[in-house]
């Protein structure tokens, strides 16, 4: 069963103030919960040009043993052999790991054709489990040599911008319109009080291969850890999303703070601690020294996990230190 008890920054002394986040959440899974084992996306483009597909299997979080799960692909109006390379294999988790990569080779031919598409499923999890609400099939979708992404997989500016732009562009010979979703996706950022959520699709007309979208920041006198949000290409029926068809937008914050890395921390008994970081969103020119302490929630001080106050240090110049809480195994 899991357990939990919360974390406070008491005060800081040194040049910054306490940031947002200055309370936190520690929870305590059990060792015998198995962690969740799903594919990245439910559903994956490719390219004849780019001649192959990596798709990531991942696990919600570190284990202690090791994980299986079987990965194979089937054929749709795609056939195996003409148009992709088959895969069927045993994806291996060692202990600690929580990412593997499944590279599909993609045939090229010389003949002008329309959208082919197969499937790739996990099956037979082992020291690992499904969840409905993350994908464990796909379905991947062959484009004739055509492909739309991003021209960067990531941006960072700073949240007195008005707003961030991004651009679009078509790689390939095409003498038709391409049309594609895009939409904005919540990271360690908020829509509505960070950016304004946005969506919509765009349009890039031959000759053009390039257009572009702007999303709207929102600034805040909140000192607070820099945050992100994606912005992703979706739903593209005439040309393969190839890499980068996702962007990761940071936005760095302005006011100096002392605040947790994340709201949440989580540990497993059986890994035997809670690494806990602390940040300051600005270098400082003296040491930062930050009291902090924990407060019992379903787990109990002594019982489950010690100890439950002390004092964290971010030297001179530094932007992050670590403390470690001991967590109890109890079976």
């Amino acid at each position: 069963m899991a357990e939990g008890f919360g974390l406070s920054l008491l005060s800081s002394v040194g040049p910054a103030g306490l940031g947002v986040p200055s309370g936190a959440v520690v929870e305590i899974a059990a060792s015998d919960d198995p962690p969740i084992v799903s594919l990245g996306d439910g559903r994956y483009g490719a390219s004849e040009a780019v001649g192959e597909l990596v798709i990531p299997v991942r696990l919600s979080e570190p284990s202690g043993i090791v994980a299986m799960v079987d990965f194979q692909t089937f054929d749709d109006n795609a056939v195996a052999e003409n148009d992709y390379e088959p895969i069927s294999r045993k994806i291996v988790f060692g202990p600690g790991q929580v990412e593997r990569l499944v590279t599909i080779p993609i045939v090229a031919d010389e003949i002008p054709e329309y959208r082919e598409d197969f499937e790739v499923k996990l099956s037979n999890p082992v020291g690992c489990t499904f969840d409905s609400f993350q994908p464990h099939d796909a379905e991947v979708n062959i484009f004739d040599d055509l492909g739309l992404s991003f021209t960067v997989s990531s941006l960072a500016v700073s949240e007195d911008n008005s707003a961030v732009g991004l651009t679009v562009e078509v790689s390939g010979f095409t003498d038709s319109d391409v049309e594609c979703g895009w939409r904005t996706v919540a990271g360690t950022a908020t829509a509505g009080a960070d950016y304004e959520e946005s969506s919509g699709y765009v349009y890039v007309d031959p000759p053009d291969t390039q257009t572009a979208i702007s999303i709207p920041l929102l600034e805040d006198d909140v000192a607070e850890a820099d945050e992100f949000f994606t912005v992703e290409l979706f739903n593209c029926d005439e040309a393969a999303l190839v890499d980068p068809f996702r962007v990761t937008v940071t936005i760095e914050d302005n006011e100096p703070g002392v605040m947790f890395t994340a709201p949440t921390f989580e540990a497993r008994e059986n890994s035997g601690v809670a690494p806990i970081t602390v940040v300051v969103n600005q270098a400082q020119e003296d040491p930062v020294m930050v009291d902090w302490s924990a407060v019992d929630g379903s787990a109990k001080v002594g019982v489950d996990y010690t100890p439950s106050a002390g004092v964290v240090t971010i030297p001179a110049g530094a932007l992050s230190a670590a403390f470690q809480i001991d967590i109890a195994d109890d079976g």
